[in-house]
């Protein structure tokens, strides 16, 4: 039977040692990332963006994801990039799952409605004042309220969540189905917002034994090595949290800003 295992990482956290020995322990034959040519090419340098042309919502987002993975002592896109790695180090075949295309920032903020963009502008707008502490809260608040956070996404933001998490869930569980005709071993390395989604539809094509490795899970091995900041601290204390809303807004930050093909 087809074994996968589904990783969700965050793209600012110091993992990449982990991301290869977990891994590396399941030796796969494929390794699957949440990226496409384009995007992989932007990681390692081959090819830059036209930072002019990218909208200053988008720049905002960005900036916030390079300062929390700064913070971290993390290099954006690395679990990704350490994946890619430790495929070719293990003989295991790579494929680029998320072929987004040329994601058209100004239609699809077009297309939103009111209140949905002055959402995503606030978001933007609130970005750099996020202190680490908070951020480190409202992970924490995600990781133990995922379906009521993803849920409440999906009401305040309902086109943002339909193109960046919805939509890009089917179209990587399906290459993900294909992929696990040719192979036996599989690992599949994406952002823990899609997780869920993708082990859901998974789970009801019957494709394979699913293992699913969380973004909690990983924070409290780094937490245990001394990896990560804030370490004493209890995770759920969310008490002096801004709102439920400020959750909301995190999972808008840490989309893959920074490495997307915005227009």
């Amino acid at each position: 039977m087809t074994k996968i295992a589904i990783i969700g990482i965050a793209h600012i956290l110091r993992s990449r040692a982990l991301v290869d020995e977990l891994i590396t322990e399941r030796s796969p034959d494929a390794v699957c990332v949440e990226l496409d040519p384009f995007r992989y090419r932007v990681l390692i340098g081959m090819e830059e963006q036209d930072t002019e042309e990218v909208p200053f919502i988008i720049k905002r987002l960005a900036d916030f994801q390079d300062k929390m993975a700064e913070r971290t002592g993390a290099m954006k896109g690395e679990e990704m990039l350490s994946a890619c790695r430790t495929a070719r180090r293990l003989g295991a075949r790579l494929y680029f799952i998320d072929p987004i295309g040329d994601m058209d920032f100004k239609d699809l903020f077009k297309s939103m409605g009111i209140k949905e963009k002055a959402y995503m502008v606030g978001s933007a707008v609130s970005a750099p004042f996020i202190p680490k502490k908070v951020v480190d809260k409202e992970l924490a608040f995600y990781e133990n309220h995922e379906e009521e956070v993803m849920t409440a996404l999906e009401k305040k933001m309902p086109t943002l969540s339909k193109n960046l998490i919805t939509n890009r869930n089917k179209n990587m569980a399906g290459a993900i189905k294909k992929i696990a005709r040719k192979h036996d071993r599989i690992i599949a390395v994406v952002g823990d917002g899609h997780v869920s989604g993708i082990h859901e539809i998974l789970k009801k094509a019957k494709v394979g034994e699913i293992e699913i490795i969380r973004l909690k899970q990983i924070r409290r091995i780094l937490e245990q090595r001394g990896l990560k900041e804030g370490e004493g601290e209890n995770p759920e204390d969310f008490s002096d949290l801004r709102s439920r809303e400020s959750t909301i807004n995190l999972v808008v930050h840490l989309a893959e800003w920074n490495y997307y093909p915005w227009r």
